[in-house]
């Protein structure tokens, strides 16, 4: 052992010596040489002999650093959640019982692998906010990295798009207007720069100009980006690669995913986009009823609780979703046959509703 190992050593001797531990304060030299021999048994920085780590064993020697315990404590939070619900998907403003801000935590989470994939040149710095065991673990119990698929925004195209690409590309995902392009892309791929759009003529008639100018960002940033695109639709500059297919045709769109992937992988794959189709769409029934049951909890807690169902404009659940412009679609779907026996069955049963209250389900659901 080196003197100066060993002066430093003495002195974590003695505060443990006299305080029974060695959790000091973080503006400390001995914290700052504490931290350093952590770095060195996890093979980072430095080195340390089989002795050295016995006799810092002998101190009760935490080797996790306080960041790792803290992690440790909202991951257990996260197991339990799992455990009891069996899904990560919760809002972000989520307290548990004890005061764990639990999702505003698995937000973080997905914000770090979301910058380890983005910019793995700076791996590195971002593994300091979150390692591969870390990774290993929070999988290990449904964490999913990507929710912006799950939304109802995302179309079936772009679900079944994403489904064939994720096979050959692990790290695909949908870009937020709060990534580093500063503009949504239906699907991204990090490992090689790429973005796939799909365009279908209900939301994209008459934005040709808008599309060219997220086409000339895409190359400023080095990024190829590919369009799926109805026809109806006028043809768009500066993109990689651009295709037609008929709307609402699944073999067309079969074969466009197909072309797609032969020109990224140089391989030919076979869709089987109707089975694709059908787990998907269930998949989006299930979670498009999951949020409705889970909006109209909160609307029912408010019939209990006030005698009524004042929504105002402006008025927001937990997870964020307008309640005012929820309740305007029931009221729509309602009036116009398109809601689910679930559904009215549902409305029925908690609010007492009968052949003379018709009149009432229209106003409030």
């Amino acid at each position: 052992m080196t003197g100066t190992w060993e002066q430093h050593y003495a002195e974590a001797k003695a505060y443990y010596e006299q305080n029974g531990h060695l959790e000091v304060s973080c503006h400390s030299s001995l914290y700052v040489w504490l931290s350093e021999q952590r770095y060195a048994r996890r093979g980072k920085r430095g080195t340390l002999t089989g002795e050295q780590i016995a006799l810092l064993d002998n101190l009760g020697m935490r080797w996790e650093s306080r960041m790792d315990v803290t992690w440790q404590w909202y991951y257990a939070h996260a197991r339990t959640y799992y455990e009891v619900h069996g899904s990560l998907n919760i809002p972000v403003s989520y307290v548990t019982e004890d005061g764990c801000s639990l999702g505003r935590w698995l937000v973080r989470q997905r914000k770090a692998y979301r910058e380890l994939l983005c910019y793995p040149s700076r791996e590195k710095k971002h593994q300091m906010l979150l390692r591969r065991e870390e990774i290993d673990l929070l999988e290990a119990i449904g964490m999913q990295w990507d929710v912006t698929g799950l939304g109802k925004h995302t179309s079936v195209p772009e679900m079944l798009i994403y489904h064939y690409v994720h096979v050959y590309f692990p790290d695909a995902r949908k870009l937020s207007r709060g990534d580093f392009l500063g503009m949504e892309i239906d699907i991204y791929i990090p490992s090689i720069k790429t973005g796939i759009e799909y365009d279908g003529v209900a939301w994209h008639k008459s934005k040709s100009s808008l599309e060219e100018e997220k086409n000339a960002k895409c190359l400023e940033h080095g990024i190829q980006l590919f369009r799926i695109r109805e026809q109806g639709l006028d043809p768009v500059r500066n993109c990689a690669y651009q295709l037609f297919v008929k709307p609402g045709n699944l073999q067309d769109l079969g074969q466009a995913i197909e072309t797609v992937l032969l020109k990224l992988t140089g391989k030919r794959c076979c869709c089987n986009i109707e089975k694709a189709y059908e787990k998907i769409v269930s998949e989006k029934r299930a979670y498009s009823s999951y949020a409705w049951d889970q909006v109209y909890e909160t609307l029912l807690i408010m019939y209990e609780t006030e005698g009524a169902v004042n929504i105002r404009e402006g008025m927001y659940d937990a997870s964020g979703r307008n309640l005012y412009y929820w309740l305007a679609k029931q009221r729509k779907d309602y009036q116009q046959g398109h809601m689910s026996e679930r559904h009215i069955k549902k409305a029925a049963a908690d609010w007492h509703y009968t052949e003379s209250t018709k009149r009432y389900m229209g106003k409030v659901l």
